[in-house]
C-alpha cells in the first residue's frame, strides 16, 4: 500500500471515530440494564456520549475472545454488587462467562503473584491492585492495554506506566468531622492549619497508619522539606490519636464521638453514613486527596482477550456508570463527576485534586514511609529496626515467628495485609517461612507486627 493510500485510510478512520462519537446516543441502542442505571440516577443517554467509539475494539480481539473459556475477576465489591455492575457487559458480550472472586488484599493481589512465580494462573483480571501493582510490573506479568479504545480516551492520571494497567475507580479523601462536636466555622482552611490551631491538638484527631491516604498526595506539590517539618509537628505537637483501625472504622469512631476529626475519611463512606442519619461530614482544607485503584489483566491468562474486553468496557463511561449506580464510586471521567456522579459534590467545589499514583509512590514513597514509620512508632516508645536472625519457630501457620535477639527470645506478629514476606527474593505467603531459615526481620520490637521479613531458603 503506497503512502497516499495509508494517509487516506488513516484520515477516514479518524474521521469515522469523530463522527461516531458526535452522534447522539439513543436509549434503545443501550443495554437494558444501562438504561435502568441512567433512570436510577436521573441521567440521560447523553452522559455516554462517546460509548460507541470507546467500545469499538478490533474485530480480531472479538474473534479471539470468542474462542476463550471465560475469565476470573478478583475484586473488593461484594458478590451482589459485582453481578449487578457486570450486567451491561454480559448483555453486550453474552459469550463471555464471568466468575467473580472476592478476597482480602493478600488473597486478591499477593497470592496470584505467588502462583505466577510457580507457573500457575489463578485469576485473569486483577482489580484494586494498590501497592502491589509495581510488583506485577517488575514481574512483567501484565498485558498491555495500549490498544484499547476506551483506554486511549483516559486522561494521563488514569493510565498506568507503560500502559500496563488502568484506574478502575477514584476515591476522594479529606478530613471527616462529627457535626455535633465541630462547627463549620472551626474547620481548617489549609492542611497547615492543623499544625497551628490548638483546636485540632491533643487527641482531637483520630489518625490511621496510612500516609498514602492523604499525606503522600501533598508531597509532589509542597515538597519533601515541607513534608519533613509537617510530620515532626504533627506527631510531636498536634498529637493525634494513633489508631490501629482502618479508615472506615475510624470514621465510625468519629460518629460515636471518640474524637472530633479524622485523618482521613473517604467521601463515599461519609455519604453512606449520612444516609443513615449519622452526625458526620467531610471537609477538604484547600485541596482534595485523590486515590486511584488499578485494574489489569495477566498476560499469561488463557483468556487474556476476554480480560482485555472486560477492562475496555469497565473503564468506558458505561462501565463507570454501572459502578457508580451500584456501588457509588466516583467515575474516572471529570465531566461525569461534573454532571453529578459524585459521592460528595460540595466537598470538591473550587478545590484542586492531587492524585497519588504508582509513579509518585515509587518516587517519594520510600522516604515518606520511613519518616512516617519512625514517628508513628516513636510516639509509642518503639523503634523500627532490622535484625538478622534465624527462625526458631513459625507459629499458627506463619502468623507469628519466634527468634533470638542478643540472647533474648522475641516474637513478631505477621500480618497478611501489613507484612511483606519474601523467601529467596520472591514474594511469599507467610506460611512459606520455616523454622531454621535465616531472615532479616524489620519490626518495632518484641510482640509487635513486622513490616517486612526477608528470608533465604
Amino acid at each position: 500500500m503506497d503512502i497516499r493510500r495509508i494517509r487516506t485510510y488513516a484520515v477516514c478512520v479518524f474521521s469515522g471515530v469523530l463522527l461516531l462519537s458526535s452522534i447522539p446516543v439513543q436509549a434503545d441502542e443501550l443495554p437494558p440494564t444501562t438504561r435502568q442505571f441512567l433512570e436510577r440516577i436521573g441521567q440521560t443517554p447523553s452522559l455516554l456520549q462517546d460509548i460507541d467509539a470507546a467500545l469499538a475494539v478490533s474485530p480480531a480481539l472479538i474473534e479471539a475472545a470468542r474462542k476463550e473459556q471465560g475469565i476470573r475477576i478478583g475484586g473488593t465489591w461484594d458478590a451482589k454488587q459485582f453481578r449487578e455492575i457486570a450486567k451491561p457487559f454480559e448483555e453486550r458480550y453474552p459469550f463471555v462467562k464471568l466468575t467473580y472472586l472476592r478476597g482480602s488484599r493478600f488473597q486478591r493481589t499477593v497470592r496470584p503473584l505467588i502462583a505466577l512465580q510457580e507457573g500457575r494462573v489463578t485469576v485473569d483480571v486483577l482489580s484494586s491492585l494498590s501497592s502491589q501493582v509495581l510488583n506485577y510490573r517488575d514481574a512483567d506479568a501484565l498485558a498491555s492495554l495500549g490498544s484499547l479504545p476506551a483506554y486511549k480516551g483516559l486522561e494521563p492520571a488514569m493510565k498506568g506506566q507503560r500502559d500496563l494497567w488502568a484506574v478502575q475507580r477514584v476515591l476522594f479523601r479529606c478530613i471527616g468531622y462529627n457535626t455535633k462536636l465541630v462547627k463549620k466555622s472551626d474547620l481548617p482552611k489549609d492542611w497547615d492549619d492543623i499544625l497551628t490551631d490548638p483546636r485540632f491538638h491533643n487527641g482531637k484527631i483520630g489518625m490511621t497508619n496510612h500516609p498514602d491516604d492523604w499525606f503522600s498526595n501533598l508531597i509532589p506539590s509542597r515538597g519533601m522539606e515541607w513534608g519533613r517539618k509537617y510530620l515532626q509537628t504533627l506527631f510531636t505537637k498536634v498529637k493525634p490519636q494513633l489508631r490501629k483501625e482502618g479508615s472506615n472504622a475510624v470514621t465510625s469512631l468519629a460518629v460515636a464521638g471518640e474524637f472530633h476529626y479524622t485523618l482521613v475519611s473517604a467521601s463515599h463512606r461519609i455519604r453512606d453514613l449520612q444516609k443513615k442519619g449519622a452526625p458526620i461530614d467531610i471537609h477538604c482544607p484547600g485541596s482534595v486527596a485523590g486515590a486511584v485503584s488499578e485494574i489489569g489483566v495477566l498476560k499469561a491468562s488463557p483468556s487474556v482477550n476476554q480480560g482485555l474486553l472486560f477492562i475496555n468496557w469497565f473503564i468506558s463511561r458505561e462501565g463507570q456508570l454501572a459502578q457508580f449506580a451500584v456501588a457509588h464510586y466516583d467515575p474516572l471521567y471529570a465531566d461525569m463527576r461534573d454532571a453529578g456522579l459524585e459521592s460528595m459534590p460540595k466537598m470538591m467545589v473550587g478545590k484542586k485534586v492531587f492524585f497519588h499514583t504508582a509513579a509518585e509512590e515509587e518516587k517519594y514513597g520510600p522516604e515518606v514511609n520511613a519518616l512516617w514509620t519512625a514517628y508513628w512508632y516513636g510516639q509509642q516508645g518503639l523503634k523500627m529496626e532490622t535484625v538478622k536472625v534465624r527462625l526458631d519457630e513459625v507459629k499458627e501457620g506463619g502468623r507469628a515467628i519466634v527468634f533470638k535477639v542478643k540472647g533474648a527470645t522475641h516474637t513478631a506478629r505477621v500480618s497478611s495485609g501489613d507484612t511483606v514476606v519474601k523467601v529467596g527474593g520472591k514474594i511469599s505467603a507467610r506460611e512459606g517461612m520455616k523454622a531454621g531459615m535465616a531472615c532479616d526481620v524489620t519490626y518495632p520490637g518484641d510482640r509487635q507486627t513486622a513490616i517486612q521479613i526477608a528470608c533465604t531458603k
